[in-house]
């Protein structure tokens, strides 16, 4: 009798035990490779794109083209493949941007060269995104041969190599409908193994709080001065990485030589407070992978990416290139508005 009493006693402990270790090795994934990543900069008056070594922490360039210029580079979550859209020239007529000769090429994981993918032709405007890891999306925004105030919208999604999977058209009227634009992805807001998420109302300015499932209790992470654009989790799921932007006209410093556009937030789950920040110019397009946080900053010629250790708390890496460099393009000023 004494033995299974002490047994029942203990088993509730064990199974407290044995769920904590479930949940703590569910926040855990297992280290990426991470021996290089391309990002876009100037080559020869044009933007191109650059690899950059993590063993040696050296770049060179990777890509580029006297009759092209790089306008939009995306690589997809794991760093293993990477779409980029070129085009001969990019501006705006009026109020409306434009596109000419836009192309559309994939880096796939097994190619050690990108390869041209699809002719997209000339425009208003292209997004792009990474549906997930194997499928990616194009939106091109046209005029209607036809009708003046009709924009075609069509839609083409790709995989990971760059194989067309589907293709789609709409018609908007800009008159009623306004300019169609690309619904922006929702930001990760829970942890794998639910025991955190993260809220936050959308507003300006807006209070960001990190809330424990089992008890509800919440824990403050900061508060924006400009709209959330983007949360993501660290690869262990320790850090917490907030990025805002107002690139609205509305925001007044855009105009003037000290643009204040964008933040990038650092938070600590285990500390429960934020240990860095990083505030003013530019875009702040950001990935993470391992412990690094890799960002851009600035705009035009001064712009500019770190590489940031979150377990040293410490910038271990600043990439500049002559006249300007980013993630995904070189950020400007002018139509960050999207």
């Amino acid at each position: 009798m004494k033995i299974i009493f002490i047994i029942v006693l203990i088993l509730p402990f064990l199974i407290v035990s044995c769920d904590r270790k479930e949940k703590e090795e569910a926040e855990k994934i297992p280290e990426r490779k991470f021996n290089s990543f391309i990002f876009v900069g100037m080559i020869k008056e044009k933007p191109g794109l650059y690899k950059y070594n993590t063993a040696d922490k050296t770049y060179s360039s990777y890509w580029s083209s006297t009759d092209e210029e790089v306008v939009d580079f995306s690589a997809s979550e794991n760093q293993s493949s990477a779409f980029f859209i070129t085009a001969s020239k990019t501006g705006k007529e009026g109020i409306f941007p434009f596109i000419k000769d836009a192309k559309l090429y994939v880096i796939s994981d097994d190619l050690s060269e990108p390869v041209f993918v699809f002719n997209i032709g000339s425009g208003l405007q292209i997004f792009s995104r990474w549906e997930s890891e194997l499928v990616f999306r194009i939106v091109i925004n046209y005029w209607d041969k036809k009708v003046s105030t009709f924009i075609n919208q069509t839609t083409i999604i790709f995989n990971t190599y760059g194989r067309n999977l589907q293709e789609e058209s709409k018609i908007y009227d800009i008159i009623k409908d306004g300019y169609p634009r690309l619904p922006k992805i929702e930001p990760d807001l829970q942890s794998p193994s639910r025991q955190y998420r993260i809220s936050y109302k959308g507003g300006i300015p807006d209070s960001v709080l990190l809330i424990r499932e089992n008890d509800k209790t919440s824990f403050f992470i900061t508060q924006t001065e400009k709209p959330v654009n983007e949360i993501s989790w660290s690869d262990q799921r320790d850090f917490i990485i907030i990025s805002t932007l107002d690139a609205s006209p509305a925001n007044t410093s855009i105009f003037t030589g000290n643009p204040n556009t964008s933040a990038l937030y650092i938070y600590s789950v285990e500390k429960k407070e934020l240990v860095n920040k990083w505030s003013g110019a530019g875009l702040k397009n950001f990935f993470t992978i391992n412990d690094f946080v890799i960002f851009d900053d600035g705009f035009g010629r001064n712009s500019s990416i770190y590489i940031y250790n979150l377990q040293n708390n410490k910038v271990v890496k600043h990439i500049t290139v002559k006249n300007g460099c980013g993630l995904r393009n070189i950020p400007e000023i002018t139509g960050i508005g999207g």
